[in-house]
Formats: C-alpha cells, sequence, structure tokens
C-alpha cells in the first residue's frame, strides 16, 4: 500500500511561513462575487416590482369588490323599492275591483243589497242567489190592468195640452194664457223682490 500524501494543488503555491493569506480575493473569485452581486440586485428589484404589482391588484380588487357590494345592495334596494309598488298596485287593483262588483251589483240589485248592507256579501253571493233574493225582497208591484181596446170605437181625442204649440188656435192660447197668467205673474214678482 502506498500512504497518501496531502500535496498543494499545483499552480497553487503556499504562502510562504510567517506571511498572512491575502484577503483579496483572486480574479475568478471576484468576478463570481460581483455577478453574484448583479444577481441578487436583479432579484431584489423584481422581487420589488412584484410586490408593488401585488399591492396594486389588491387594491384593485377590493374596490372591485366594494363596488360590487355597492351594486349588489343598490340593486337589491331598488328590487325591494319595485316589489313595494308592484304589491300596493296589486292591493289597490283589487281594492277598486271589489269596489267596481258592489257597485254593479248593488245597481243590479237594489233590493238585495239594501237588506243586505254588508258588501263583503255582496261580493261573496253568487249572481244567480242575489237574483232571486232580489225579486223576493221586491215590494210586490200591481198588475197592469189592461183593458180591451174596441176595434170599432172612438178613437182617442187630444187633450188641449197635447195639441203642439204651433197648432193651436187663438182661443186655445188665450185659455192657456188665463190659466198659467197668474202663476206666472206671481214667480216674476218673488224674483224681483229678490233682485230688488
Amino acid at each position: 500500500m502506498t500512504e497518501d500524501t496531502t500535496q498543494p494543488p499545483v499552480g497553487d503555491s503556499a504562502p510562504p511561513a510567517g506571511e498572512a493569506p491575502s484577503t483579496q480575493p483572486t480574479g475568478d473569485a471576484e468576478t463570481w462575487e460581483k455577478r453574484m452581486s448583479g444577481l441578487q440586485r436583479a432579484h431584489n428589484e423584481e422581487t420589488r416590482v412584484l410586490r408593488e404589482r401585488l399591492a396594486a391588484f389588491e387594491a384593485a380588487s377590493s374596490t372591485t369588490t366594494q363596488q360590487a357590494s355597492q351594486a349588489v345592495t343598490q340593486t337589491s334596494q331598488e328590487a325591494a323599492r319595485w316589489k313595494e309598488q308592484a304589491e300596493a298596485a296589486a292591493k289597490a287593483l283589487a281594492e277598486e275591483r271589489q269596489l267596481r262588483i258592489v257597485e254593479t251589483r248593488t245597481a243590479k240589485y237594489p233590493h238585495a243589497a239594501q237588506n243586505l248592507g254588508d258588501p263583503g256579501v255582496l261580493i261573496a253571493m253568487d249572481e244567480g242567489r242575489l237574483a232571486g233574493l232580489n225579486e223576493l225582497l221586491a215590494p210586490p208591484q200591481s198588475a197592469p190592468t189592461r183593458t180591451r181596446m174596441d176595434a170599432n170605437g172612438a178613437g182617442r181625442t187630444l187633450a188641449p195640452m197635447d195639441v203642439p204649440l204651433g197648432e193651436k188656435t187663438s182661443q186655445q192660447l188665450k185659455d192657456d194664457l188665463a190659466k198659467f197668467g197668474p202663476d206666472f205673474a206671481s214667480q216674476l214678482k218673488e224674483e224681483q223682490g229678490r233682485w230688488g
């Protein structure tokens, strides 16, 4: 076996005894340090730019989120307002429709409406029942008396009042004046008394 002896590398000479080793880096080490320092500065600058971008994106994201939440809140408030208006309009329409039904049925079945009194009953009741109730509650009407017309009888004569004004004789006009004159004169005196 051979003994391994440590030999200094070729080209590197050990510093002479008593001298301190030099602290200045050699050429390769110096360029390596400069390169690493440049890479470190570039990395630091890149990191700073990325952090600024990330902060800007986060700020934009929070602004967008706030705007979206405000838009959602505003839209929901507007939707609630429209819903309230629609409900109020539907309620008013239903009330108006019921009022119209009550008015129509009151005009159509006056005796039933008068005796029932409650408009809710008029709305709820069937029209057939209302018609029957109206007939029951209606006052009895006397049957019209029919007289037989005699085909050979004399025709009707017109009363003096039924004669048109243009066809009246002078005597009929004088009679009308005598008949209505005193009433007309008293009305004129009353009117003059009011205005005089």
